[in-house]
């Protein structure tokens, strides 16, 4: 427009118009044509920006509901934390039943009565003479406590040699018990499942209060635990752990025959008088100092179970109602691992859990 209005002005034939007043009027149709320009585009930048807003706002129908959409959110949060919550939960503990044998609950484990952790030594013979003399080059594996605690990840049990021992505990109180679990690492991620126990037997020890404080005394655990203190392992001391494997004899017609005796209670010369309980008189008179299984009227012979390796990792075994039905209250308990699934060397114990009404 611009350059045609020039052209038809220098084409002109009257001429007769200054020079002066070109630029002039060339001036006021440039600035016109510029504003009719610049209106032009910014209605176009409008009406673009206009249209990009409507794509990233929510469609119509969804306007007026961010408030519900925040509560959803808020809802699946919760639910989320809820969730990690009981599976944490269910990790830890997968029965909705008390554990009276559980570590942090109070339980003990009775040296005098587990069988000797297991140790790998060296080959050669001087490696042997420098790890007897240093303490050093010995694979030990974790203590029996670690039999009675939450922890099942993988390589969190207690390895005893062989595929026959025994895990004593006592127990936090004197219970009626009803059922016993035991705890292996599921087949699916089991470095050795062949390890797992087998055949295994559960003995308890009565503790009916005969000769002591009753039932309902609140002052009758502090006074077994003193009983007790000196044949508890602190778990600390692999020293303090002695084999019982020699001193139980074979157990013929529902009797253990005598063993060879080294798993002598501690007799006055170790506990003072004050520390002697009708628990521990009890042990000295019916069992004569040795653990005999089976020998004394207050060892109670629990049953006799099987765990599956092809069963689910945690099993639960009834206790039969014939000896249920006697209603003895029990104090301390053995896992008498009889045999395994294929592995000579040692026996991995998991957890092993104790469950019932308290007495």
């Amino acid at each position: 427009m611009i350059i045609a209005e020039v052209r038809n002005h220098l084409n002109s034939e009257d001429g007769k118009r200054s020079p002066t007043s070109l630029p002039t009027e060339l001036h006021s149709m440039i600035v016109s044509e510029v504003k009719q320009i610049t209106e032009n585009e910014f209605k176009n930048i409008v009406t673009s920006e206009v249209k990009k807003a409507s794509l990233r706002a929510p469609p119509a129908r969804y306007r007026g509901s961010l408030r519900g959409e925040e509560m959803l959110e808020i809802i699946r949060t919760e639910a989320r934390q809820i969730a990690k919550e009981e599976l944490l939960k269910y990790s830890q503990d997968k029965l909705s039943v008390p554990d009276f044998a559980l570590h942090s609950g109070g339980a003990k484990i009775i040296s005098k009565y587990t069988s000797k952790t297991y140790e790998r030594w060296p080959d050669k013979w001087y490696k042997q003479t420098f790890a007897y003399l240093s303490g050093q080059g010995i694979l030990r594996g974790k203590p029996p406590v670690t039999a009675i605690s939450h922890d099942t990840n993988v390589g969190q049990c207690w390895p005893f040699s062989g595929q026959e021992g025994q895990l004593a505990i006592l127990l936090n109180r004197r219970v009626h018990v009803t059922s016993v679990t035991y705890d292996h690492v599921s087949k699916d991620i089991a470095v050795e499942i062949q390890s797992a126990p087998k055949d295994f037997e559960v003995w308890g020890i009565i503790d009916d209060g005969v000769g002591g404080k009753d039932n309902h005394d609140d002052d009758e655990e502090y006074d077994i635990d003193n009983s007790m203190r000196n044949y508890m392992d602190t778990n600390e001391d692999y020293d303090r752990m002695e084999s019982t494997e020699d001193s139980c004899g074979v157990r013929v017609d529902g009797q253990y025959e005598p063993g060879k005796g080294n798993n002598q209670l501690p007799d006055s010369d170790h506990s003072s008088d004050d520390e002697l309980s009708h628990l521990k008189r009890q042990f000295d008179n019916l069992t004569y100092g040795e653990l005999r299984l089976g020998s004394s009227p207050l060892h109670l012979y629990l049953g006799k179970f099987t765990y599956d390796m092809h069963g689910l990792p945690v099993q639960t075994f009834d206790i039969p109602k014939h000896i249920t039905a006697h209603n003895k209250p029990i104090r301390a308990i053995i896992m008498k691992v009889k045999s395994n699934w294929g592995k000579p060397e040692y026996t991995c114990l998991y957890r092993f859990r104790v469950h019932g009404t308290p007495a």
